[in-house]
């Protein structure tokens, strides 16, 4: 495994249905979790949680919803992800870049730099999820 490479023509043994189940599976685990958290919170009521039941429930139902947020980055990434595999060029710091590119733009665009940085976690992830899914393409 390589900081700025991989094996050339990895698009071919992973597939773009694995780089785009990946990317899918970032993209709505969140959400899962997060209906499976609010559904739970209602069910034992505000009772059991008093004051910390809006916060959590707040909580929950953003994570619900951030798959609207999240998905033009992680679709770009996935775009992006395939052409750079294709090409051999989708190791580790190269898909720390990409993400702080598009975790930059998504931050200019909601004004907030921290999206930056947070993009380039979520794009090593995404890379290293691909490796451990599809190892022979890396």
């Amino acid at each position: 495994m390589s900081f700025l490479r991989s094996t050339p023509g990895g698009l071919a043994l992973t597939g773009w249905r694995a780089v785009a189940a990946v990317s899918l599976g970032f993209c709505l685990g969140p959400a899962l979790a997060g209906a499976v958290g609010w559904t739970v919170l209602r069910q034992i009521g505000p009772d059991t949680f008093g004051e910390d039941f809006v916060r959590l429930g707040a909580g929950f139902v953003f994570a619900t919803l951030s798959p609207l947020v999240t998905l033009p980055f992680w679709s770009t990434l996935a775009v992006a992800a395939a052409l750079l595999m294709r090409r051999g060029w989708y190791g580790a710091g190269v898909a720390a870049i990409l993400g702080a590119l598009l975790g930059g733009l998504t931050g200019a665009i909601l004004h907030e730099p921290v999206l930056m940085a947070l993009g380039a976690v979520m794009a090593t992830f995404h890379r290293f999820a691909l490796a451990l899914w599809r190892p022979m393409a890396f």
